[in-house]
């Protein structure tokens, strides 16, 4: 073996769960950790390392306390709030080891509120009219009705499914859709999902840009009777251009810039460069707009006049009904993001709910009304048939106009920022190449396609398979796996069970600067100083009393009242920055000892073993005494600070009794998408509408290929 090495050689196809520490790895075959074995740990992200570094001088912590809950790992949002680690060098010069910034969790219940209105309002609602014409009024309503409790439940269920997280129970982390999946199915699936989520969003981001650039060129020929860009098909030119087209762009040429696309991204690349909570104030903005123009095309309605006999109570074609009205509740994708930044007493239940009880009403307001006003041509949409109306009014052109810009500018900003956050949590790439991919390429696809009908197709299909997943099928998913993950947990002993959650945060990063600062105050404890090399310990089972054994330098020992074995591997150094990204294990100057080879041998699986093979130094033992471990202090809910891994490793009773009343805190007040008292359980309702959604989307995907062939 080179020197410096550390090796985890895995034999085993059990799931087994790797528990380390800075003084000492633990590993156990009870605890159901299966992920790990399909994702060996990296230099990065490795767990048998442990979390925390060897502290060789003292270390100082400064700077003003950190808020309850404050993630390490989220760099999105910046709070006037920053904490320092700190060590002291040889010359005495402070080093630092870990800088958290908190993040802003600010967003009121009016500005969530605010933020789904505006993002749940979508370019597909002037063509609703259309959906009531053919479907009929029972259908729509009834459509409206039963889309409206799928995706408040959609979104219910994804809020609970993160609290499901490890030390996210109250939403005090930052845990975006590629987590969860990390979390509850393991990383094989989470590039999937990352996948369709990113496609999903691109999808939505393209569109809208392509149909917000139309749009101001079309506002450019109205006002100034004339809009220009730049061709480049079939021929290079600078084209100017007087008059609409029958299709949506006044262009006929394939451009890649036009004075339309340039104002939008003049007003769209700043925003989608800011943070959730920052847009907040153009939501709050927007949103009003939005209200308002929906009760004036309701009055614009009843002034014009309505015809009941264009709505039947029944239509000739029910088809498309149910997809029409699914894709216009694409919100889902941001609302992890909107719960990561909301006030810690903001309800997610009432302001989603608000949400769909207010725009499921106007839809269908708008809808009915809307088809019993206007005789509305099958390509046209509703703004169309209003301005073509002898009877048209100032304020309903207005009206027209500045629908998709409010419905748009605002909603694609907020698009790209969760797209972002996605990127970055999942750590696909770092912030400069999450801005790049979410706020760049969306532009250099959609202005070049923004003429012709291609666009419009693709967006079309793509909708089909992808923006559904997304918002719908995932969520569903993330939900019945996030209960089957507490119903695994809830079958380990507490202390397999609080081991379990601590390497789950490690895993979707969601350890707390609070944990962080306390686990360094404890390796700087006197119960840690000086015998810190060398420590093992395990405990046994002798005549119904806990006794524990000191093992020394080799550092192994068995647990037999848990009826397997566990090999304990002492370090003297093993540093790890939590920002940084590399962790070195045995420091090779402190390092004077020969290696070992460790099997640990499962008895729930003959013959199968799980074999450590490490450098390990010379050290002498360090003296135990069962009274050393003391009772550990829980700083936050859900959370187990160093001296909480400390007693996983030397006293079971600790550990009991810290886990349940841990447990206890953390599931009083948790979010749940169905009340306990409820006779019908959250999963048979899970379960229930993703069959109902499947068989939806299926049926409308297998419309549309009937309806082209």
């Amino acid at each position: 073996m080179p020197p410096g090495s550390n090796k985890v050689q895995r034999v085993s196809s059990d799931p087994t769960s790797v528990c380390s520490d800075a003084m000492s790895f633990t590993t156990t075959t009870r605890i159901g950790a299966h992920r790990l074995l399909s994702n060996p740990p990296s230099d990065q992200s490795t767990l048998v390392g442990g979390f925390f570094g060897r502290i060789h001088h003292r270390l100082s912590l400064s700077g003003p306390s950190l808020s309850e809950g404050a993630s390490p790992l989220h760099r999105q949002q910046s709070v006037p709030i920053t904490t320092s680690l700190h060590e002291s060098n040889e010359a005495g010069e402070a080093k630092p080891i870990v800088t958290v910034t908190a993040v802003a969790k600010d967003i009121s219940f009016w500005g969530g509120l605010c933020l789904l209105i505006c993002n749940t309002t979508g370019p597909g609602v002037v063509t609703l009219p259309l959906v009531a014409q053919s479907g009929g009024w029972v259908p729509t309503v009834f459509g409206f009705a039963l889309v409206g409790v799928l995706s408040f439940l959609s979104c219910m269920f994804v809020c609970e499914a993160m609290t499901e997280v490890p030390g996210n129970d109250r939403y005090q982390a930052n845990v975006e859709f590629s987590q969860m999946v990390s979390c509850f199915l393991g990383r094989r699936y989470q590039a999937l999902v990352q996948i369709i989520c990113f496609l999903a969003l691109q999808t939505t981001i393209i569109a809208s840009i392509a149909i917000c650039a139309q749009l101001f060129d079309n506002l450019l020929i109205r006002i100034a009777h004339r809009t220009c860009g730049i061709q480049v098909y079939p021929s290079a030119a600078f084209v100017c251009v007087s008059g609409q087209l029958p299709s949506s762009s006044p262009f006929s040429g394939t451009m890649i810039m036009s004075t339309g696309a340039l104002i939008a991204m003049i007003l769209i690349v700043p925003l989608c460069l800011m943070n959730l909570s920052e847009n907040i104030w153009l939501q709050t903005v927007s949103c009003v707009v939005i209200l308002m123009i929906f009760v004036q095309w309701i009055v614009t309605f009843f002034q014009h006049g309505l015809d009941t006999s264009r709505v039947p109570a029944v239509g000739s074609d029910v088809s498309q009904t149910f997809g029409s009205i699914l894709f216009n509740y694409a919100f889902i994708t941001a609302v992890p993001s909107w719960a990561n930044a909301k006030q810690s007493h903001v309800s997610p239940h009432k302001t989603v709910g608000s949400d769909v009880s207010i725009m499921t009403t106007l839809f269908v307001l708008v809808s009915v009304l809307g088809g019993m006003a206007y005789a509305i041509p099958e390509n046209s949409s509703m703004i169309q048939a209003i301005n073509s109306s002898p009877d048209v009014t100032t304020l309903s052109q207005i009206a027209g106009y500045t629908f998709p810009i409010a419905a748009l500018v605002t909603s694609i900003p907020i698009n790209m920022i969760v797209l972002r956050y996605n990127l970055v949590q999942s750590k696909t790439c770092q912030r400069g190449w999450a801005d790049v991919l979410a706020g760049g390429l969306p532009w250099l696809v959609a202005i070049p396609c923004m003429t012709g009908s291609g666009l419009s197709k693709a967006v079309e299909w793509s909708s089909l398979f992808l923006v559904s997943s997304a918002n719908f099928v995932i969520p569903f998913v993330l939900y019945i796996y996030s209960k089957k993950y507490r119903a695994r947990l809830m079958r380990m002993t507490p202390a397999d069970r609080a081991i379990q959650e601590r390497l789950d945060k490690e895993l979707c990063g969601t350890l707390t600067a609070e944990e962080i600062a306390a686990d360094m105050t404890v390796l700087t404890s006197p119960e840690c100083d000086g015998g810190y090399s060398g420590r093992s310990s395990s405990l046994t089972q002798s005549d119904g009393e806990e006794t524990e054994d000191c093992v020394g330098e080799r550092g192994v020992g068995k647990d037999t009242e848990k009826g397997h074995s566990a090999a304990v591997a002492s370090g003297d150094s093993l540093d790890h920055t939590v920002q940084g990204e590399s962790r070195n294990v045995w420091n090779e100057k402190d390092r004077g000892g020969s290696g070992g080879i460790y099997s640990i041998p499962d008895s729930t699986r003959p013959g199968s073993s799980t074999t450590f093979e490490s450098e390990l130094p010379d050290s002498s033992s360090f003296p135990c005494k069962a009274a050393s471990a003391t009772e550990p202090r829980i700083v936050t809910n859900a959370n187990m600070t160093a001296e909480f891994r400390y007693c996983m490793s030397h006293c079971a009773e600790s550990v009991e009794s810290a886990s349940k009343a841990t447990k206890g805190e953390s599931e009083e007040g948790k979010t749940r998408a169905i009340p306990l008292s409820s006779p019908v359980s959250g999963l048979a309702i899970a379960y229930c509408a993703l069959t109902l959604l499947l068989i939806g989307i299926g049926a409308t995907i297998i419309i549309k290929i009937v309806q082209l062939a």
